[in-house]
């Protein structure tokens, strides 16, 4: 396994929508999302999907960290976002899934680092206390985080830093490398029903 890679460009201001994604299931998970499979590697026994993925509006709570070395005051950021869930997101796509997106941490310093914990959503009229990012369309790795992805690390417990590096280093194996015009990185989950989790990194051929 290749060395750590430094965690998460440009601002989210610098993104706009430019329309409405389109709607489809994917895998075996009740997610909205056209995700056009390209290829599937396996390291070990976890299962890794280079995927194509939309462009997609999130709305939620952002964070940037005040220079290009520190990161954002993530815990501030995350009790801010669960002080803000009883006022509603409108048009949520998946009301069930929610995420943690890094912004510029595979840049090892060349921006300032954004985290976002947000939901998907077609609409961009929302309460102002709510922030909007534009995820841009493109490849992406997407690493399910089953029993087979844990034991990838060789340990039971990592930050999602060093899973990230991780799936970079099976990218690079493969043919692929970090997109850095696109350096973001998704975490998403099921929140409400805790059944299942995947990893994204965005990616382009090496």
């Amino acid at each position: 396994m290749s060395d750590p890679i430094k965690d998460t460009i440009q601002s989210p201001e610098a993104y706009t929508p430019k329309q409405k994604p389109e709607i489809v299931g994917i895998a075996e998970q009740a997610q909205v999302f056209t995700e056009k499979c390209i290829e599937t590697f396996t390291v070990g026994k976890a299962v890794f999907e280079v995927v194509e993925r939309p462009e997609v509006l999130w709305v939620g709570t952002l964070a940037w960290a005040e220079n290009n070395d520190d990161e954002p005051d993530t815990d501030a950021l995350l009790k801010k976002y669960q002080a803000l869930c009883s006022t509603p997101k409108q048009a949520r796509m998946n009301p069930d899934w929610s995420a943690g997106i890094s912004i510029n941490y595979s840049l090892c310093g060349k921006a300032p680092r954004g985290m976002f914990f947000a939901q998907e959503t077609w609409s961009a009229e929302q309460d102002s206390r709510y922030d909007l990012f534009t995820q841009p369309g493109g490849l992406y790795l997407r690493l399910r985080q089953d029993k087979y992805a844990k034991k990838l690390l060789g340990k039971k417990h990592f930050d999602s830093g060093e899973l990230y590096a991780a799936m970079a280093g099976a990218a690079a194996r493969h043919g692929y490398k970090r997109a850095e015009d696109n350096p973001i990185e998704i975490y998403y989950h099921d929140h409400e029903n805790g059944t299942a989790e995947y990893a994204y990194i965005s990616i382009e051929k090496g």
